[in-house]
This record gives structure tokens, sequence and C-alpha cells, in this order.
């Protein structure tokens, strides 16, 4: 096996890739052995009223994983159960293209309501086991941290969402985005009272290297973020006879394109990822992607897998670069904080789906 292949092999050994049986293609990838990817992947497939619908996410955890979790397994289903409510009250059933127009400000109203109640619930049920913090002896949290750290932790961490509803059979897409500064699920250390900084949050072992005395000041009247999403509508159909792909992908892309943590420290290519991810996955490659990246692309990287989501992860990475390849997986340069000498990439995750299949 040459080095370009074992080097090849080992970079997809890290990845966790599948592909679903509705045409799906999904990878996540972390190449630090001692870090778990806070990432999580959603491709759910429903059939309601006789029509096929697409549930498609990507949630980037921050600070831990149990947010994105949380979200990942519990939200699907609980839109799926706002979309048929929805479905049932309209007149003339099914959905169709002669009635969208009347569902589709109710469907995006619902995917915001169930966004929004989700994250209060992961508030509420933080309130219901600790009610008063403040109160709580260092016994009482040592034990309420160890009996509900699944509640705790999902609120003391948080997570963004990038998702799309699909109706397949009629090519209308809702996109959902909740992700910025003051916008994020979970996060409820800028939500709650700073008693909850100072006296849980604080002694959480999982709480990394925060100040929660100075954050505890700084909070005199929260909430300061919230979980409302952004919701746009796009009908696909006018697209459909151009094969549109539809990609969702994590910051940790965005990381690898702008190069400045990876291969090119200190210069950043200033490029737009979702440019340079609509060209990989274009059959031939332009040339100045190639030039952009600081190495050559093969379209196919995953080979007979044909997962186009490794595609794209391969080819951001390396390509056909073994050094590369090598450089990515380099244990001491990703733990190495030197902004030079180091490596650092974030947590990767990438869905793609192409809408006419």
């Amino acid at each position: 096996m040459s080095d370009l292949e074992t080097a090849r092999a080992n970079v997809r050994s890290v990845c966790i890739a599948t592909k679903t049986d509705f045409g799906a293609h999904t990878v996540t990838f972390q190449p630090l052995l001692t870090r778990q990817s806070e990432d999580r992947l959603v491709t759910e497939c429903w059939e309601i009223q006789g029509q096929k619908w697409l549930f498609l996410a990507v949630c980037d955890g921050i600070g831990g994983c149990y947010a994105s979790q949380n979200v990942a397994a519990n939200l699907p289903g609980r839109i799926r159960d706002g979309l048929v409510g929805v479905l049932e009250k309209i007149v003339q059933k099914p959905l169709n293209r002669g009635n969208v127009v009347e569902a589709e400000p109710s469907i995006s109203t619902m995917l915001v309501e169930v966004v929004l109640a989700f994250d209060d619930n992961i508030g509420q049920a933080l309130r219901d086991i600790c009610p008063r913090p403040r109160r709580l002896s260092p016994e009482q949290r040592e034990s309420l941290i160890e009996e509900h750290k699944d509640i705790i932790l999902s609120a003391y961490n948080a997570t963004t969402l990038s998702a799309a509803l699909v109706n397949v059979t009629h090519g209308f897409m809702w996109a959902i985005g909740v992700g910025d500064s003051t916008i994020a699920i979970g996060n409820y250390a800028f939500k709650c009272p700073a008693s909850y900084s100072k006296y849980l949050f604080k002694f959480l072992p999982w709480s990394g290297e925060t100040d929660f005395n100075v954050l505890a000041k700084r909070i005199k009247k929260p909430p300061y973020m919230s979980a409302e999403p952004s919701v746009k509508f796009v009908d696909l159909q006018p697209y459909r006879s151009k094969h549109p792909v539809l990609t969702i992908f994590t910051d940790g892309v965005d990381n690898v394109v702008d190069d400045k943590w990876v291969f090119r420290p200190g210069s950043p290519s200033g490029a737009d990822p979702c440019e340079v991810v609509s060209k990989l996955l274009q059959f031939e490659m332009d040339p100045s992607l190639e030039e952009l990246l600081g190495h050559h692309i093969e379209p196919r990287w995953s080979r007979s897998e044909g997962n186009k989501a490794v595609d794209i992860l391969g080819n951001l990475v390396g390509g056909t670069s073994a050094d590369r390849l090598k450089m990515v997986l380099d244990q001491d340069r990703l733990v190495d904080e030197d902004p030079v000498s180091g490596l650092y990439i974030d947590d990767v995750s990438i869905i793609v789906y192409e809408i006419s299949s």
C-alpha cells in the first residue's frame, strides 16, 4: 500500500460516516483522539399523509456534547408531531402546490414555537431539580450533580442548530438556523439568575476554565441569550432540473477552509466555505480551488464507498497529498497550542443530500 493510500485509510478510520437508505451522506471528523466530537447529526425520513419528508440537522455542541445530544435525540420527534398537527388543519389535504401558500406560514411558525419550547423545557427541567441553588449544601450539590448530570449539562452546554425540513414529494424546504453570539439552545448560564453559575455550574467537573465568580457578577437581568430560530421557506421546484444538492455543515469546515490554524498559520484564505464546498461537489475540479487549498483534489476521494460527505472532508484536509493527510492526524501537533507549530482542527460534520434523489 502506498503512502497516500495508507494516509487516506488512516484519515478514514477516525471518521464516523453513514449513508442512509434514502440517500443522505454524512461524516463527522475529530482527529485528536483524546477529544470527543461535540457535534451530533440527524437524518430522519418520515411518511406523512402519503408524502415523503426529511429532517436533516447538524448540531454543533459548545462546551460539551450534552446539549447537542439532547437536541439530536429529542427535537426531531417534536417537530414531526408539530408538522402532523399543522398538516391535519389544512382544509384541502394533503399538502400540495395549491395549498402551500396557506400552509407555509403555519409550518414556519410551528418550527419557531417548537424550538423555543424545547429550549424552555431544558431550563424548566433545571429549575425543577434545583429551584434554589443558593441553598444547596456541598453534599446536596454533589449528589444533585451526580444524580441529574444529563439535565444539568444539557442546560449548561450549548448547541447551534442548522437544519432542513424537506417535503421531497413536492420540493418544499424550510431551512432552520439557531446560532450566533446571542442565540443558542442551552447555555443557561446566560439565561438563568447568577445564582446558578455561582452555586451550581461552578462546581461541575466539566465546566472548563470559565471564571464563574466574574460571570456571576455580570449576570444582572437574564436572559441574555435566546434560542429563537431563523426559518426560511424555499421552493425547490425551479431548481430541480439543475440537480440541486443540499449540504449542511458545522463551522469546523469554515476552520479548515480559512486555514489559519491548519496548513497556513497566520495567513487565512478568506475564502467562502459555501463556495468551496459547492465546488468540491462538482465532478470536474476547478484548478483555482486546488490553488486555494494548496493540494491536489480527487473528486471521488472516498472511492468505492461513494460517500459525498467523506469526499468533501477528504479533499479539505489533504486531498491527494499524503503529507497533509498525515499531518492532520499528528497527535503531537494537534495538542500543541503554539499558533505556528501547532495544528487546530475543530469538530467537522457534514450532511449531503441530492434533492433530485
